[in-house]
C-alpha cells in the first residue's frame, strides 16, 4: 500500500477526537498524566543549556568592559561596548544575517577546539582605522572597499580585541588566541557545517560618535570540552581568585618589564637668550652643582636617588648614596 501523508487538518481532527480540543502547531500538547510535551526540533537540537548561556553572557560582560578600556586607549577616544544578545543559533543562520562588506576575524583560540567568528560592523571599523591614520574618528563614507593601509591596521586593531577575550576567559580556562584570517565576505566563512550548533554573543561599539554592532560566533564543538566549567556557581568564586592573587601576579610581571628611562643630572644653569645665541665651542657653564655634591637620579623624569659620580671598568659611572 502506498503511504499517505497526514494533511494538518486531518492532525486536528484527529487530536480533537482524542483530546477534546485541536491543538496549534508548534504549542505543547498533553501527555499521559496531564505531562505537556514541547515540540523538538530534530534539526536544531538544543546543545547550550540556560546556565550555559547564562555563564557565557557573564564572561563576555567582562569582556566588554574590559574592550572598551583597551580601545579607549588604544584609539585615544571614547570607546563604549556593551553585551546585548546571547543565543544558540546555527552557523546557517549567523552567516545569513550578517551584512555585506564586513570584518571577519576567524580566530583560535586553543586549548579550545576549531575556530572561533569575530564580526566588526564596517562603520566602527572604519572609524577605529581613521583614527590609527591620524584623523579624528569619524566616518566620511561607508560604501567603500578598505585600502592596503587599513587592511594592515586590522591586524593591530584584532590584536587588541583578542587580548581581551583571553583576559575574560581567564577565569574559566587560559586560551591564547590568535588571528588565523580576515576576511571582508561572511559568505567566505568554512569554520563549521552550515547546521553547527554556535552560541552566538551581540554587543553594541561605539567608537566616538560612530555606532555599530560586534559579534561572537563560539561553535559549540570548540566549548564542548569545557561546558562543564561554563556554570555560574563555579565562576561566582573563579573571578575574585583570578582578580586577587591571579591578577596581581600577572601585574606585578609586567610592571618588572616596563623599560624606564634613568637620568644623572650633573646640574643647572640659567642663561639669558642672547647668551645662548652667543655659545661657541670651548666655553665654559658654570653649574649649581659643587664638585662634591651628590648628584640628582631621576628614573622616568622624578627624582628618586642621590648618587655621586666617578669611573668604574673605564666607564663613567654613579654610586647611589641616599
Amino acid at each position: 500500500m502506498a503511504s499517505k501523508h497526514m494533511a494538518q487538518w486531518e492532525i486536528d481532527a484527529l487530536l480533537q477526537n482524542v483530546g477534546g480540543t485541536p491543538a496549534k502547531a508548534g504549542a505543547p500538547v498533553a501527555g499521559k498524566g496531564g505531562r505537556k510535551l514541547q515540540p523538538y526540533d530534530f534539526r536544531r537540537p538544543s546543545r547550550f543549556s540556560k546556565e550555559h548561556l547564562r555563564a557565557l553572557q557573564t564572561i563576555h560582560e567582562q569582556f566588554a568592559r574590559g574592550l572598551s578600556s583597551a580601545l579607549s586607549s588604544y584609539l585615544r577616544l571614547n570607546v563604549r561596548v556593551q553585551l546585548t544578545t546571547v543565543e544558540q543559533a546555527t552557523l546557517d543562520e549567523y552567516v545569513e544575517q550578517l551584512p555585506n562588506p564586513t570584518v571577519i576575524y576567524i580566530l583560535r583560540l586553543p586549548p579550545l577546539d576549531g575556530p572561533v567568528v569575530l564580526e566588526l560592523n564596517l562603520a566602527p571599523t572604519l572609524a577605529a582605522l581613521d583614527r590609527l591614520c591620524g584623523g579624528p574618528g569619524t566616518l566620511a563614507r561607508q560604501d567603500r572597499e578598505l585600502t592596503e593601509i587599513e587592511r594592515s591596521l586590522l591586524q593591530p586593531l584584532g590584536r587588541y580585541i583578542i587580548r581581551s577575550i583571553a583576559d575574560a576567559w581567564l577565569a574559566i580556562t587560559p586560551v591564547t588566541p590568535s588571528i588565523e584570517d580576515i576576511l571582508v565576505n561572511p559568505r567566505a566563512i568554512r569554520s563549521a557545517g552550515p547546521n553547527e550548533i554556535v552560541a552566538l554573543l551581540v554587543l553594541e561599539i561605539a567608537i566616538g560618535d560612530v555606532a555599530g554592532t560586534m559579534s561572537l560566533c563560539l561553535p559549540y564543538v570548540a566549548l564542548e570540552p569545557i561546558l562543564d566549567r561554563l556554570h555560574t556557581q563555579a565562576w561566582a568564586i573563579e573571578p575574585l581568585r583570578a582578580n586577587g592573587e591571579s591578577a596581581r601576579e600577572q601585574i606585578a610581571a609586567r610592571l618588572q618589564n616596563v623599560p624606564l628611562e634613568v637620568v644623572v643630572e650633573l646640574g643647572r644653569v640659567e642663561l639669558p637668550a642672547s647668551a645662548l645665541l652667543s655659545l661657541r665651542a670651548g666655553d665654559i657653564l658654570r653649574l649649581d652643582t659643587s664638585p662634591e655634591g651628590d648628584l640628582p637620579l631621576l628614573v622616568a623624569g622624578t627624582s628618586l636617588f642621590r648618587c655621586r659620580p666617578g669611573v668604574r671598568a673605564g666607564n663613567i659611572a654613579v654610586q647611589i648614596v641616599a
